[in-house]
């Protein structure tokens, strides 16, 4: 067995979907789209790849990032009939070791804004949470999604829309050019990862985003599909505008359309601790996976 650094250059190997797809709970879209979302070059991020190899097949794959003195670890997977030899462990020193060459003081499991594929570790990979916490990881913060029946979802009524309506404020699905005044919207209100992912939502065909407008500038979102056919998110509202319902019309619009596209269970992933009362409330979400992220100090170069 040896670990070799992989490039870009020739995109995500099979071998690396394959391992998604037997290592996690995924369907065959979630286990090809996994390894595609981490693997690719960043302008903010130094990338570090590694592959262990029996031979000419790819048994196991480590990959991470490095943004700002932090190191993220992105995807760990080592293949079934392989696991118990040390490979997992091997891979993640090999991992740490590059990630602290290039400047990775912190490293952390989950909580990547930059190349973001899940919040953390799922707790239900129980050995991949226990070979963290022997190598020196501690749990940092506990974050959640959350599970939607859509047969439990009505649409915004009329009354909530026609108070959304009185109030100056415009809901319609986005369409590509709104691209800019969504743009200006999560710049000055909201994070870089949303911006990127309203976007990739925005120039899906359909769109898989709902926006919100009043006097022709966004001032609210909702979208879905972006990174797994099965999620919704982000949403946000403007803090000036909320308390007309604006957030939870969003949400069900969203919702509906996904109905529309065959889905009946959903995600509302990354659920921040004061959301969960909102969804709940409103769609009648239920809390679903639970993740950990986990920290410790880089190692020594």
């Amino acid at each position: 067995m040896r670990i070799d650094e992989a490039g870009s250059d020739r995109g995500v190997p099979e071998e690396v979907e394959a391992l998604a797809r037997t290592s996690f709970d995924l369907d065959g879209d979630d286990a090809a789209r996994l390894p595609e979302m981490v693997w690719s070059d960043s302008d903010r991020a130094a990338r570090v790849r590694l592959l262990a190899w029996d031979g000419d097949r790819i048994v196991g794959v480590a990959v991470g990032s490095v943004v700002e003195a932090t190191g993220f670890l992105d995807l760990l997977a080592v293949a079934p009939e392989w696991r118990r030899r040390g490979i997992g462990r091997e891979l993640l020193g090999r991992w740490e070791t590059r990630a602290a060459v290039l400047g990775g003081e912190t490293l952390a499991i989950g909580a990547n804004l930059h190349s973001y594929a899940w919040p953390g570790v799922d707790i239900r990979y129980t050995p991949a949470i226990a070979m963290f916490l022997k190598a020196g990881y501690a749990r940092r913060d506990v974050l959640f999604n959350m599970d939607v029946d859509l047969m439990e979802v009505v649409p915004p009524t009329a009354s909530e829309l026609r108070r959304i309506e009185d109030a100056g404020v415009t809901l319609r699905r986005g369409v590509v050019e709104d691209a800019d005044t969504l743009a200006r919207h999560t710049a000055s209100e909201w994070t870089e990862v949303w911006a990127r992912e309203t976007q990739a939502a925005l120039h899906r065909s359909p769109s898989s985003i709902f926006l919100a407008f009043a006097e022709d500038e966004v001032i609210g979102f909702a979208a879905h599909s972006v990174l797994r056919a099965t999620h919704f998110g982000p949403l946000a509202t403007a803090p000036a505008w909320r308390r007309i319902g604006l957030g939870g019309a969003l949400t069900r619009l969203a919702l509906a359309d996904m109905v529309s596209l065959g889905q009946r269970i959903v995600e509302i992933a990354w659920v921040a601790q004061d959301a969960i009362p909102f969804y709940s409330r409103s769609v009648n979400a239920r809390l679903g996976r639970t993740f950990w992220t986990m920290t410790r100090k880089g190692t020594e170069t």
